[in-house]
């Protein structure tokens, strides 16, 4: 049995979410509901900066600002993650019936491990 990483067996989105308003805040920009960027946190990096600066990717300072996003998130990996509910039990679960179990994600290895 596989499961995907974010969203499945983890939720990630606090941390883009916070990722996200600290990076408003750096470019000077008004605070905002975390409601308002909290549909994009499905689509990683690029869409969360487009969403939290109001920036299209096309950008000159876009790529500076998705850098800075990475580099926030991995800085702080797991601070704000947690495993959604009754996944330890579902996955003790699993080893007990001796079913073979696995993580997949199409996250960079260093925002994974």
């Amino acid at each position: 049995m596989l499961f995907d990483l974010d969203g499945t067996l983890i939720d990630t989105a606090p941390e883009f979410i916070h990722i996200g308003l600290q990076l408003r805040a750096e470019a000077g920009l008004p605070p905002i509901d975390a409601k308002t960027i909290w549909h994009s946190v499905s689509n990683g990096a690029i869409g969360m900066v487009e969403a939290a600066l109001e920036m299209p990717a096309d950008d000159p300072a876009f790529e500076q600002w998705r850098q800075r996003f990475l580099t926030l998130y991995e800085t702080g990996l797991g601070d704000l993650s947690h495993p959604y509910p009754g996944l330890p039990e579902l996955v003790a679960g699993l080893d007990k019936a001796r079913i073979a179990w696995g993580v997949v994600t199409n996250k960079l290895a260093r925002f994974a491990l």
